[in-house]
């Protein structure tokens, strides 16, 4: 019986060092994800937010948002990296209408 206990006490650390070290990874992976010249490369006009976060990470700084008079959601979200390389993107009804970059390299 001791032998079960045991068992199962070692098995359930197992799983929680697994899952803990799976968040870590997924962390760490978000917080360090850097982009290049040629991910804003990628980025085309008519693409959704969601989509530019695909290609750049998901930390984004909403700047602005704005329904206009006729009807029109205007955005514009920020994503940066840690050496304060950065892109700007301004959406129309989530679309992709402007993009611009400061300080992109192409990194290999």
């Amino acid at each position: 019986m001791e032998f079960q206990l045991d068992s199962k006490k070692k098995i359930i650390a197992v799983l929680i060092t697994v899952i803990i070290a799976a968040m870590v990874v997924l962390y760490l992976r978000e917080s360090v994800f850097t982009f290049k010249a040629s991910d804003y490369e990628d980025l085309s006009r008519g693409m959704s937010q969601e989509e530019v976060s695909r290609v750049l990470g998901k930390r984004s700084k909403l700047l602005y948002e704005k329904t206009q008079d006729d009807g029109v959601v205007v955005t514009s979200y920020m994503w940066t990296n840690p050496d304060g390389s950065l892109v700007e993107a301004r959406f129309e009804n989530n679309k992709l209408k402007f993009k611009t970059e400061r300080g992109l390299v192409n990194k290999k």
